[in-house]
């Protein structure tokens, strides 16, 4: 088995190492096709650690994209966080208004309509960020269902539950 599954060695230095002479291991490793078994070994040792060098890469490309998924999550609250000041000056400023008249003239007068439309485009696409960064991009569950399907698994739905199995 040294032959097999050992370091590279020729018959001659099995020879040297064992005490067998070469013409008995010539004999016994052709009957028992040492080389063939000792190239399937190496294969099968070459497929192993190319599976456990996959799998170490795989780990950390997830860990990587964990890390920048929970980044851009909080990049993401913080863009909100940001944006809805505009709103809460604004509404802590009505608050002080006394009256609804006074409130609609403030409202007509001072807060300019594009400057609000822009404040809620950035809350709008950060949330859709955030629901990305979390997991979560669908907008309804047909569009999840037909990503699960288009990935090769059924869902199965009824009306207490939904599950999924692969095909």
């Amino acid at each position: 088995m040294r032959y097999v599954q050992g370091e590279r060695i020729s018959l001659r230095n099995l020879e040297i190492i064992s005490g067998v002479d070469i013409q008995q291991l010539s004999r016994r490793s052709k009957a028992e096709k040492w080389p063939e078994q000792r190239s399937q070994y190496e294969s099968k040792l070459s497929t192993l650690l190319d599976e456990k060098v996959a799998e170490e890469v795989s780990t950390k490309i997830s860990v990587e994209l964990a890390a920048l998924a929970l980044e851009n999550f909080n990049d993401y609250k913080a863009t909100i966080k940001l944006a809805r000041r505009f709103f809460d000056a604004w509404n802590k400023h009505l608050d002080q208004i006394p009256n609804e008249d006074a409130v609609r003239d403030t409202i007509t007068n001072e807060i300019n309509p594009v400057q609000v439309q822009k404040y809620a485009s950035v809350i709008d696409m950060a949330i859709k960020g955030l629901r990305v960064a979390a997991g979560l991009q669908y907008e309804d569950i047909n569009t999840a269902i037909a990503k699960v399907t288009d990935a090769g698994y059924v869902v199965n739905e009824s009306d207490e539950s939904t599950s999924t199995s692969k095909n």
